[in-house]
């Protein structure tokens, strides 16, 4: 069985997810170019 904190934890993912998706299609091309470049960005530090 799951603990409570872990449970938390993955619907806390889930609900930011989604949450990421619904911001994201409302994104123009441009912003959505621009996101991915901040995200490889990121991920190059990381």
């Amino acid at each position: 069985m799951m603990s409570d904190e872990n449970l938390n934890q993955k619907i806390r993912q889930v609900l930011g997810v989604q949450a990421m998706a619904g911001m994201l299609k409302d994104l123009t091309s441009e912003q959505m170019a621009e996101f991915d470049a901040v995200i490889a960005s990121f991920r190059q530090k990381y």
